[in-house]
Parts: C-alpha cells; structure tokens; sequence
C-alpha cells in the first residue's frame, strides 16, 4: 500500500480485515473510510481504490457514495447560501435606484411646479425626462419584483420533493 494513503495514526491493515468475516471494527471502518477519502480526492476511481486498499468493491463504492453525499449536501447548501445573498444584493441595488429615480423625479417634477407657478411653458426636457424617469423606474420595479416572486432553488426543490426534505 502506497505511504500516501496510510493514515498516521491508524494503519489499515487489509490482511487481518480479510481473515476475518462480517464487519469490521469501528476502528477498521474509520481507516478505510479516511483512506477512501484520500483515494476519491486524488481522482481514483472506486474499483481501483477497493483494488489498491485490498477491499470489496462494494465497500469501496459504500465509502464513495458516502463521500458523494457529503460533498454534494455541502454544495447544495453553498449554493443556497450564494442564491440568497445574491438575491438580496439585487433587491437592494433595485431599492437603492428606486429610491433615487423617485427623488430625480421629484426634483423634475419641483421644477415643473415652479415653471406653472410663474406662469412660464414647461420645458418639454423636463416632461421627456419626468416620462424616462417613470419607465426607468417601472422597469427596476419589474425586475425586483421578478426577483422576489421567483421560487427560490429550495422552494422549487421542496416542490419536487413534495415538501419533505429540504437537501437533495
């Protein structure tokens, strides 16, 4: 067995695993695991690594699965943690235009106030701008709301399943 996959505190000793039927011991179990885990992060495939560690290839392909699973709820939650944070960063940037296309137009719309106030004509820029200003601000608003209606990968995820788990 190549050092690299030998574990510095407990050696996997397959000649003594093999010698003796049923399980393994909880010591034994832990040895192969940690050595699958080495065997899946430099590429091996299952079958390989159960030749290399001298082990079944069903036990080699139990490990791998287990080793998946983690990696994957580990993705999954990663994921969902990016989606949300991203979300909430667009909701925010959307916020923060509103908020300023709305004072824009108020100032516009103060400044046509004072033209009719001293009986002077309306600059037409100003009610082209007002008009720019309100479809700038209808679209963010279109998209915040897209954002905040849309399902997120959880809710969709929970739907398919039916509503019982929330992780793959």
């Amino acid at each position: 067995m190549p050092a690299s996959f030998e574990s510095s505190d407990q050696t996997f000793n397959s000649a003594s695993a093999q010698s003796k039927q049923g399980r393994p011991t909880k010591q034994v179990e832990i040895s192969i695991h940690t050595s699958m885990q080495r065997c899946f992060e430099n590429g091996i495939s299952a079958p390989s690594a159960a030749r290399l560690m001298k082990v079944n290839v069903k036990t080699a392909y139990k490990h791998y699965n287990k080793i998946t699973k983690k990696f994957m709820e580990k993705n999954y939650d990663d994921i969902l943690e990016r989606e949300a944070s991203e979300r909430a960063q667009i909701i925010g940037t959307c916020d923060n235009d509103i908020i300023e296309l709305t004072e824009l137009l108020d100032t516009i719309k103060g400044e046509i106030q004072t033209c009719n106030d001293n009986s002077k004509p309306v600059p037409p820029i100003l009610i082209n701008q007002s008009l720019s200003i309100i479809k700038s601000r209808y679209a963010i608003k279109e998209r915040k709301y897209s954002y905040i209606i849309a399902p997120t990968l959880k809710e969709v995820h929970r739907q398919e399943s039916g509503g019982l788990n929330d992780k793959p």
